[in-house]
């Protein structure tokens, strides 16, 4: 028998009548959560005393009062994040802490409190609960001063990100989620302003080219306010200084064919890529193409985990889900994550510090060099060479050694696109942390050749069939392959920059030639999606 639990409705002046006493009941309930410990759960437990009870919950309550165990009894079986990530169920989480100067110090956050803000609707008593016990974090989270530099920054990293999922805000409040809208949308046309200015003083054909890339995506994307609805609500956001009306309209709103808001969200396609909300879709709600979740809201234990839950689903060339933290809850987010994973070993947990990412790909760089050495190709011969057509010439020679044993093929590949992946995975904060690593851009380099990427004949063609080669090596140098042109008598030695390499990094190598010179060009093959054209 299939039913819900609110078939247990009774009479709360009356005591539940006993259905059966028989003890060869088994009662399995799906996603045990909080309906399941008082009220309906107590008159299902009346109505069949003896019945034995199993519970199938991601996030167990597992609080002072450990819920779950008192009316399930102990864990009988368990899987795990870890275990999750292990199997590929779902993508590692990573979270960013960002804008530090407006960080939040909530320690004295009682958990009484924390409970009353993962509430959408407050009723008075609430209200003056939270006002009483914590009005001066409340006052600091909504500050205005401190809202506008995370709008600015919800603004600037959006559209950076290295894979372009979409995205949730999630706010203390329906008013400060509505407030969070309007403040994204103003910083968001600033950023184009500011993109568009710098496109338009770009030298550099294809730094002109990736601007334009980003500003169509900005173009592209929508946004939306998800909020549950309330009596009088217009009156009430209108006395706030805030309009509803608009954002009702569109969460209400049914397309042509026949989708609602929540269809066109679950929709990679869709143009909706980032949602404001304080409640809703933050439990029970999957989008395997979001990535991203901006966490501007005190959050703890179970409620936290379900949160960040929504980031980890898998989808095709989704690397992980990124947890943007701007009110200091990783104190919560250890505790949660250690209660739902594997105890209190912090570095087994499913979700580390971004910079994180930046070992990884060293790590990841260091394997991949070993693995060269152990076939005898050498990266720091290459990168020493003082010819840039040779040091091309030697890591095409590189792939050929590669390639010709199969097991040496298929080692090579996993370990280079594991490194891509890790790369785009940490953007933009590699950008801000100036990264570098003088390997990565050779690596990079074999990584477009195993992806058909690089046209070697064209570049056979502008050595042989021309009497004179300009250097390619302020082009290499443009899209961050600097490293191949050390020693270039033509080109300076710069400090590598790999900041504007991409997981495809070189998909097109053609000749500029007139009848003085020939040029290489090395342009980026990222699609649109990704934002990025080299």
């Amino acid at each position: 028998m299939f039913l819900l639990i609110h078939k247990f409705r009774y009479d709360k002046s009356k005591k539940y009548p006993i259905l059966s006493t028989r003890d060869d009941i088994i009662v399995m309930v799906d996603e045990a959560h909080r309906t399941q410990y008082k009220g309906l759960a107590e008159n299902m437990r009346t109505g069949l005393p003896n019945a034995n009870y199993v519970a199938f919950t991601g996030t167990p309550l597992l609080g002072s009062k450990k819920l779950t165990y008192n009316w399930f009894g102990d864990r009988v079986s368990e899987y795990n994040f870890s275990q999750s990530v292990d199997d590929g169920s779902t993508v590692p989480l990573f979270y960013s802490r960002r804008v530090p100067e407006v960080w939040l110090n909530n320690d004295y956050l009682d958990d009484d409190v924390l409970d009353i803000i993962e509430e959408e609707n407050l009723n008075e008593e609430e209200t003056r609960l939270i006002e009483n016990s914590s009005s001066r974090i409340l006052e600091v989270i909504k500050r205005d001063d401190r809202l506008d530099k995370v709008a600015r920054d919800i603004a600037h990293h959006f559209p950076r990100r290295g894979f372009l999922g979409k995205a949730m805000v999630v706010s203390v409040d329906k008013y400060t989620a509505v407030t969070m809208y309007d403040k994204v949308q103003h910083y968001w046309k600033l950023e184009k302003q500011a993109i568009i200015k710098e496109r338009n003083q770009a030298k550099d054909k294809d730094e002109r080219d990736k601007l334009k890339e980003m500003l169509n995506y900005m173009d592209k994307v929508e946004m939306a306010v998800i909020i549950s609805e309330e009596d009088d609500e217009v009156k009430k956001f209108s006395d706030k200084g805030l309009d509803i009306s608009e954002h009702r309209r569109k969460m209400n709103q049914i397309t042509a064919e026949g989708y609602d808001i929540e269809d066109r969200f679950k929709d990679p396609n869709d143009p909706l890529q980032l949602v404001f909300v304080c409640a809703m879709w933050l439990t029970g709600f999957d989008v395997k193409s979001m990535s991203t979740l901006y966490l501007d809201k005190p959050m703890k234990s179970h409620t936290l985990m379900q949160a960040i839950a929504r980031a980890n689903r898998v989808y095709p060339n989704k690397p992980c889900g990124i947890i943007v933290d701007y009110v200091n809850v990783f104190k919560y987010m250890k505790k949660a994550l250690a209660d739902y994973a594997n105890g209190d070993n912090e570095s087994e947990l499913p979700a580390k510090n971004i910079d994180q990412l930046i070992v990884y790909i060293d790590q990841t760089i260091t394997e991949a060099d070993d693995f060269l050495r152990s076939i005898n190709i050498n990266l720091d011969s290459i990168i020493a060479d003082s010819s840039t057509f040779d040091k091309l010439d030697k890591l095409r020679d590189a792939y050929n050694t590669i390639i010709s044993n199969d097991d040496n093929k298929e080692k090579c590949k996993v370990i280079l696109n594991t490194l891509i992946n890790l790369y785009d995975a940490s953007k933009p904060e590699i950008f801000e942390n100036n990264w570098s690593n003088e390997k990565f851009s050779p690596l990079a380099y074999l990584h477009g050749l195993f992806n058909n990427t690089i046209d070697d004949d064209k570049i056979k063609r502008a050595k042989d069939g021309h009497t004179h080669i300009a250097s390619p090596a302020p082009f290499l140098r443009r899209r961050g392959f600097s490293m191949l042109c050390k020693n270039e008598n033509r080109c300076p030695v710069t400090k590598p920059d790999s900041g504007f390499l991409s997981s495809c990094f070189l998909s097109v190598v053609y000749a500029s030639i007139n009848t003085e010179y020939a040029c290489i060009h090395l342009l980026d093959s990222c699609s649109v999606a990704a934002g990025e054209t080299l």
